[in-house]
């Protein structure tokens, strides 16, 4: 069961996003739970997340020149791999961190994204 809190914290931020036109990687964290969110729906921007799938709108077609579409596909492509770059940063500081911590401490965690570890 999701955490309420994150839950309110998560539309909060959702209207702080689309208030200034922004993209966001957005992870919240309370004592129990995570939330994130991926928003890539700007006006800018040709990707938009649908459900469980990202949609790529960028054929020519779709746009009113040229110069409009490669500079919205541009954009998109920048912030694609900008979130790339600094998510891979951030996985790398996360792990060397917890291997540390699993260095001193016996660290148990389940990801709900995870099937559950067998028991020994």
């Amino acid at each position: 069961m999701p955490d309420p809190k994150l839950k309110t914290a998560m539309e909060e931020v959702k209207v702080v996003l689309a208030k200034h036109d922004i993209a966001g990687v957005v992870l919240l964290a309370s004592q129990t739970h995570t939330e994130y969110l991926y928003e890539f729906s700007t006006s800018w921007s040709c990707a938009k997340i649908e459900g469980d799938q990202l949609h790529i709108k960028a054929k020519r077609e779709h746009f009113p020149s040229k110069e409009a579409h490669v500079k919205c596909v541009t954009e998109t492509v920048g912030m694609l791999a900008g979130f790339g770059d600094v998510m891979a940063q951030a996985l790398d500081a996360m792990t060397r961190v917890l291997r540390a911590l699993g260095q001193q401490f016996e660290i148990a965690h389940q990801s709900r994204h995870e099937p559950p570890h067998p028991t020994q």
